[in-house]
């Protein structure tokens, strides 16, 4: 089956599809929301900034491989635009974290 070129998604239907995803891959950090925000770069091209708000700092391995997994899912659908996603904690974890206790 031939990929449809050209796509735009929606916000509310790359949420649907990509929610599942980062749900799935943030499992063991407790996510609480996503947002999402549509921008464009310095030559005009429309790209998505994606952020997750977790209960808990993900290590970068977990990083990369929920966002390939969410790109790649965005980029069958035919939508050429790339997510740029970012999983934040919670501002105290950094706090905690410097003091040497549990956030």
């Amino acid at each position: 089956m031939p990929i449809a070129q050209n796509v735009l998604l929606s916000l509310d239907e790359l949420r649907s599809l990509i929610e599942p995803i980062i749900r799935e891959g943030f499992a063991g950090f407790g996510v609480r929301n996503l947002v999402l925000e549509e921008d464009e770069d310095f030559e005009g091209d429309p790209f998505v900034w994606a952020t997750v708000n977790v209960d808990e700092r993900t290590d970068t391995r977990t990083q990369i491989e929920v966002n390939d997994d969410v790109q790649q899912a965005v980029w069958k659908t035919g939508d050429r635009r790339y997510v740029f996603l970012t999983a934040l904690p919670p501002p105290d974890a950094d706090e905690a974290e410097e003091d040497g206790e549990e956030p």
